[in-house]
């Protein structure tokens, strides 16, 4: 399960990105629904037209996209 990444262990910031398909999602699901609703939405690309999706990474302030660290 995932949890928020703790940077405090002598390891630079980085961030690995992971984007999974909709074939591969119901494995995420746990997790994601661990998350309140607000906090999730950071993480799910949104569409911008029938071929195409966005996805933002906000380091900060409001909408800022949740930090998992897996172990």
């Amino acid at each position: 399960m995932g949890r928020p990444a703790d940077h405090g262990r002598g390891r630079g910031r980085h961030a690995d990105l992971s984007p999974v398909a909709d074939s591969t999602v119901h494995a995420a699901r746990p997790l994601l629904e661990s998350l309140d609703a607000e906090r999730r939405a950071t993480l799910i690309a949104t569409p911008t037209d029938r071929r195409s999706h966005r996805f933002d990474i906000r380091p900060h302030g409001a909408g800022q996209t949740v930090l998992l660290e897996f172990s």
